[in-house]
C-alpha cells in the first residue's frame, strides 16, 4: 500500500500534463452510480486512474479496460496490482478493433486520446467500428469517432462520460454538424461542463 502511493507519486510527476488529473477523474465519476456488479467500460484507459477511481468509489464492480500503447498499459496495471485491484479485464490493443463485439455496458468512462487526424489505415477501422451509430462520416478527425464509438458501448440505460476540446462543441465541418445534431436529436446529452482554460493537457 505504502509503495503503491510512491509508486503513483512518480508516474503522475512525470505525466502530469499528459492525462486527467485526480480531481477531474473524481468529478467525472460522480456522475456514475457505482452500484455492486456494475459494469465499466474504458476503451482508451491510460494509466489506468480513472480505472482505480472507480475501484475507489465501489470494489465490486467489474471494468474492461482498454490501452493501445504497452508501456502505458503496463503502467496502469502496475498501479492497479498494486492497490489490489484485481475485478478487471486488460487489453492491449485498439479498442476499434472490438467494434464487431455486441458488448454493451453500464457505463462508459475514458480520457479520450488527444485530437488528430486519421491516417488511412487507422480511419478506415474507426469507420467500421461506427458503422452501426446511424451517422456517416467522412472526416479524418478522430475525436468524431471516439465520441461516437463510445456511445454504442453503453447499454438502454448506459451512461458515458469523456473529455472533449472545445472545438468539438464549435466546429462548423459537416460532420461535427452532424454528430452535434444525433447527439441533440436523440435526446443523448445530460450535461456539458465548459472547464477553465488550463484545466486539462
Amino acid at each position: 500500500s505504502d509503495f503503491s502511493k510512491i509508486f503513483e507519486y512518480l508516474i503522475d510527476k512525470n505525466i502530469e500534463n499528459s492525462f486527467t488529473n485526480k480531481s477531474m477523474q473524481r468529478l467525472m465519476l460522480s456522475f456514475f452510480d457505482l452500484k455492486d456488479r456494475t459494469t465499466i467500460f474504458n476503451p482508451f484507459g491510460g494509466l489506468g486512474g480513472l480505472v482505480k477511481e472507480s475501484f475507489n468509489k465501489n470494489s465490486n464492480i467489474s471494468i474492461q479496460y482498454n490501452e493501445i500503447n504497452n508501456r502505458t498499459l503496463q503502467l496502469g496495471f502496475m498501479t492497479l496490482f498494486l492497490n489490489g485491484n484485481n475485478n478487471f479485464q486488460i487489453k492491449n490493443d485498439d479498442s476499434f478493433n472490438s467494434y464487431h463485439s455486441s458488448q454493451k455496458y453500464d457505463y462508459v468512462i475514458t480520457e479520450l486520446p488527444l485530437a488528430k487526424k486519421f491516417n488511412q489505415n487507422e480511419f478506415f477501422l474507426a469507420s467500421q467500428s461506427v458503422r452501426n451509430s446511424q451517422v456517416y462520416l467522412k472526416s479524418k478527425d478522430s475525436i468524431l469517432y471516439y465520441v461516437m464509438f463510445s456511445l454504442l458501448k453503453i447499454n438502454n440505460r448506459g451512461k458515458a462520460i469523456f473529455n472533449v476540446p472545445t472545438g468539438f462543441l464549435f466546429n462548423s465541418s459537416s460532420d461535427y454538424i452532424r454528430v452535434r445534431k444525433y447527439l441533440i436529436e436523440n435526446d443523448l446529452i445530460e450535461a456539458i461542463i465548459n472547464l477553465p482554460s488550463g484545466t486539462m493537457y
